[in-house]
């Protein structure tokens, strides 16, 4: 997807769907991309870890600018 839709400056929506057939991206409330996808071993998605979009982890204590 364009990714000049992103930094423009603004703030974003950003969501990630996932169904047992279907991975999809929303940006602002509309679907800009999605790919079937089927379950792997090795290849699932843990909702009890950290998720990262776009930035680098230097620590907990860093304070959001």
């Amino acid at each position: 997807f364009p990714v000049a839709v992103l930094s423009d400056g603004g703030w974003h929506r950003i969501a990630v769907s996932v169904s047992s057939g279907q991975l999809a991206l929303y940006v602002d409330c509309s679907m800009v991309e999605s790919v079937d996808w089927a379950y792997k071993d090795g290849l699932g998605i843990s909702t009890d870890g950290l998720v990262m979009v776009g930035g680098i982890i230097e620590g907990f204590e860093t304070p959001f600018e």
